[in-house]
């Protein structure tokens, strides 16, 4: 028996650092996809990918002591499922480097594939949700301050709107909002990436002291609610750009913050008027996300396509987790 599971991508558009003190985000799920799957073994583990160049075999989950997740998460679902012996193949059309979550793609995945293998049919969305709580939680020991954001995203899919300002965060789908992401939000990727739990803290840390919470909260939800408001016909795309520059003011002397290319941006025609540019997350120089019109974007796209950086054609995806036994269509 072998269960696939297909975790998409995901991808911030809104809404990074102010989550971890219960502020709200806009996300979204790629048409990027890590594939993981799970067969069983009579005794002992095997993990196949093409992130690394051989094989990985344990003879028990006791010899998996890894902080890599895929590792972490398969010595985690093997005592949680009583599993003896398992295999992993896990393939991603999306690097790591990216910022689109493969950590949370590998740890989501790894886990429901083993939950389907050990119960021998595939979960329920009750079940689902409840692998989603214990994958943010394995995530929260190497990154303590995590919020989670990633996992409901690529379980759920879509279009997200998450609130964390209560004890469980609050989960609605724009779905009216969609179409205007895929025209006016443009993905695109070539940074260098960044290990994102030391990212993450670099940057809170300068966020606490340099700008403070209340201050770049108050700013982010801004962004937030000027973003939604656009994408559901009530904002202007002026107002994104306003917003978006205040934000761009605060974190420009932050670590990680890619000020050379951003500089040069900043002097193209019709930047922060006709487009404008933000990062994407907690990970650093990950991928980027411009915002205008496309045609608006063409010098753009030609002078970032010099310094490697190139779009994401793949776009924007309504799907979440999927999971299918092999010789089947996913669900």
């Amino acid at each position: 028996m072998t269960v696939s599971v297909s975790i998409p991508g995901k991808l911030m558009l809104s809404g990074e650092y102010a989550v971890l003190d219960g502020g709200v985000c806009l996300s979204s799920t790629l048409k990027e996809a890590m594939v993981v799957e799970v067969s069983g073994l009579d005794g002992g583990f095997v993990v196949e990918s093409d992130l690394w160049p051989e094989a990985l075999r344990f003879g028990s989950e006791r010899e998996m002591e890894s902080e890599e997740p895929a590792i972490a998460a398969l010595a985690h679902g093997a005592r949680k499922f009583g599993l003896l012996g398992a295999k992993l193949r896990i393939t991603s059309s999306f690097g790591v480097a990216c910022g689109f979550g493969s950590s949370s793609a590998v740890r989501l995945g790894v886990l429901l594939g083993l939950g389907a293998l050990a119960k021998g049919s595939l979960l329920t969305l009750a079940e689902i949700e409840q692998v989603t709580s214990d994958a943010i939680l394995l995530q929260r020991r190497h990154q303590k301050r995590a919020s989670g954001y990633d996992f409901i995203t690529q379980s759920r899919g879509g279009l997200l709107r998450i609130d964390f300002a209560g004890h469980e965060p609050r989960v609605s789908r724009l779905t009216e909002g969609f179409g205007g992401i895929e025209e006016y939000f443009h993905p695109v990727i070539g940074g260098r990436g960044d290990v994102t739990c030391q990212s993450m803290q670099k940057t809170y840390d300068f966020i606490r002291e340099r700008i403070g919470i209340s201050c770049f909260g108050e700013a982010m939800a801004s962004l937030t609610l000027a973003i939604e408001s656009f994408l559901a016909g009530r904002g202007a795309l002026r107002d994104v750009f306003y917003h978006n520059g205040i934000l761009q003011e605060m974190l420009f002397s932050s670590p990680n913050y890619p000020r050379g290319l951003f500089g040069e941006l900043s002097l193209m025609a019709g930047f922060g008027k006709d487009w404008s540019v933000k990062t994407t997350g907690a990970g650093g120089e990950d991928a980027l996300l411009l915002i205008g019109e496309r045609e608006k974007l063409v010098p753009v796209f030609s002078f970032l396509a010099e310094k490697g950086w190139l779009p994401l054609l793949s776009g924007f995806s309504k799907d979440g987790a999927k999971m299918r036994f092999l010789g089947e269509r996913y669900e």
